[in-house]
């Protein structure tokens, strides 16, 4: 354990190494919100496509067409 704690060639590559799955875990999260956040405007624009249809079908049946 000393070792490594005052070899420096292996305290940089360590460091590095720690740096590299930092970022990659960063971009894996911004990846996973983009995902949701395009998910969550996908059902959104598929709950206002239900709520029109919905609107429009009780039209229909007031005016006696269903």
């Amino acid at each position: 354990m000393k070792w490594y704690q005052t070899d420096n060639e292996t305290r940089i590559r360590y460091m590095t190494w720690q740096e590299e799955i930092d970022i990659a875990v960063d971009q894996e999260r911004q990846r996973a919100d983009e995902a949701e956040k395009r998910a969550d405007a996908e059902k959104t624009r598929a709950d206002e496509a239900e709520a029109r249809a919905d609107k429009y079908e009780k039209m229909l049946r007031e005016l006696g067409k269903l």
